[in-house]
């Protein structure tokens, strides 16, 4: 079965939304305008009935009837407010009625209990059947004939509703034509706005299919602040990463097989110079030593290897304990000792208390400083100083340590890709044999693992201090 579009589900859910505004709003509006309607000609009947009420009184009251003047009243209700009107005496015997009515009507007895009210000085108003005269719904008004404090009789004014119903209809339709038009009209504009919003996302779409095909220069241009807009920076920023991983894998690659290749290499010139006896006995332990130091790289290279395909598998598991964090660095120092003499280097530690508890992992802060100081010792010029230091930031319970070597530091650009895997930074700081650029990228995911903190400062050609924090013990209250 094939999905539905966007551009599908938008009509449809607008036609929904549509269809249940205009039968809400349309009987909303029918019902505001017939009740309007009705209340309008309520008030119309009212005003006209009390009219002829009063003027009838006056001319009982004075003795003089004035016919025309109620004749004409009477035409008035007839024809200008399609209304029918008639006059009862106290009796509720009909003497006057207009020309709407049958003629039989005169003489007629209403006995109807609605008018009651009407003979008992009392203004009565009714919406419904008055099934002796009208067989249609009606709209009913009822005011006595008073004289001084004696009721004499009323007058009596209809309005059929399906009259009053064709003066709604009128209304009705005018607002029906707009509704609908305005419907038409959004239902353009839906149609222009699903195109522009679907768009992007067919780009998108296709561009995906386009990265998935290892084609990471793919760009979608699209420029707004709303969401989609968000949606295709998220898409291109992913695409540039993407594309950068892929340059750092194909970089990764090439240099593994280098740092793989020359070590290897190495070791077969030297085993075969053994045993094919080119080389000379005094050379024969001189060769197996560096055979041997050529192996241990390979394993330190496999090793880093292996470390971060676990912690991306999250196979790492995190073992805090109580550690003198000063003691662990003299350590780490000492095992660097031949290679720090061989470059002639000088160490200087400064601890800021003579013992600097801490609560951590601490195989992996041994890792992360051996890391550190591997890279500070590599990349130290000859008869330089490696400066290693520890702050305590009591307020924040962390103590920081920094290693500052005096090396050929590294470029603002360099700077931001160091702790990517698989980076290396130009020739000039691979002049020594490095781990394929992950060594770093461990000491950063490490840091992670820990919940800690490192910072980079570097100056091109002059220094580089790296400085990462650790949590200190708090004895248990």
């Amino acid at each position: 079965m094939k999905n539905k579009s966007i551009f599908t589900k938008h009509v449809l859910i607008y036609l929904a939304i549509f269809s249940l505004s205009f039968i809400i709003l349309g009987g909303s509006i029918y019902y505001a305008v017939s009740r309007h309607v009705i209340n309008e000609k309520k008030t119309e009947l009212l005003t006209k009935t009390r009219q002829i009420s009063e003027e009838y009184s006056n001319s009982v009251y004075s003795g003089i009837l004035n016919v025309e003047s109620l004749q004409y009243d009477i035409r008035t209700l007839e024809e200008y407010l399609d209304s029918q009107v008639f006059l009862a005496d106290k009796n509720k015997k009909i003497y006057v009625a207009s020309e709407g009515f049958n003629k039989n009507i005169i003489g007629q007895t209403v006995t109807n209990d609605i008018i009651n009210g009407v003979f008992s000085g009392d203004v009565v108003t009714f919406e419904g059947y008055f099934k002796e005269i009208f067989n249609d719904k009606v709209l009913f008004v009822g005011y006595p004939i008073v004289v001084g404090k004696q009721v004499l009789g009323g007058v009596f004014t209809f309005c059929t509703i399906p009259t009053l119903e064709k003066s709604i209809s009128g209304i009705t339709n005018v607002v029906l034509i707009c509704m609908i038009v305005s419907a038409l009209i959004g239902a353009v504009l839906l149609y222009l706005f699903s195109k522009r919003l679907v768009k992007p996302i067919k780009e998108v779409s296709k561009a995906s299919r386009i990265i998935a095909d290892g084609n990471f220069d793919k760009k979608i241009e699209y420029k707004s602040n709303d969401e989609i807009g968000d949606l295709v920076k998220s898409f291109n920023y992913m695409a540039e990463n993407l594309d950068k991983q892929e340059k750092l894998r194909r970089d990764f690659i090439a240099n593994i097989s280098h740092d793989l290749r020359s070590p290897l290499t190495s070791i077969q010139g030297f085993l075969n110079a053994i045993i094919d006896g080119t080389a000379d006995e005094c050379d024969r332990e001189k060769y197996i030593k560096i055979a041997l130091e050529e192996t241990k790289r390979l394993s330190e290279l496999t090793n880093g290897i292996l470390m971060l395909n676990n912690i991306e598998n999250n196979k790492i598991t995190i073992d805090f304990e109580k550690f003198d964090i000063n003691d662990l660095i003299r350590e780490t120092v000492s095992r660097f000792k031949p290679r720090i003499e061989d470059k002639k280097l000088e160490i200087e530690l400064i601890f800021e208390e003579k013992e600097t508890y801490v609560y951590s992992d601490g195989e992996k802060i041994f890792r992360i400083f051996q890391n550190l100081l591997d890279n500070a010792i590599k990349f130290s010029n000859i008869s330089s100083k490696i400066i290693v230091e520890t702050n305590i930031d009591n307020p924040k319970n962390k103590v920081y340590v920094s290693v500052k070597d005096f090396g050929v530091g590294l470029s603002e650009e360099e700077i931001k890709h160091v702790f990517e895997r698989f980076y290396k930074a130009d020739s000039s700081r691979n002049k020594e044999k490095a781990c394929g650029g992950i060594g770093l990228s461990i000491v950063k995911e490490f840091i992670k693992l820990l919940g800690e903190e490192i910072d980079l400062k570097s100056k091109k050609g002059e220094y580089t201090i790296f400085k990462f924090s650790i949590s200190l013990y708090q004895e248990m209250k």
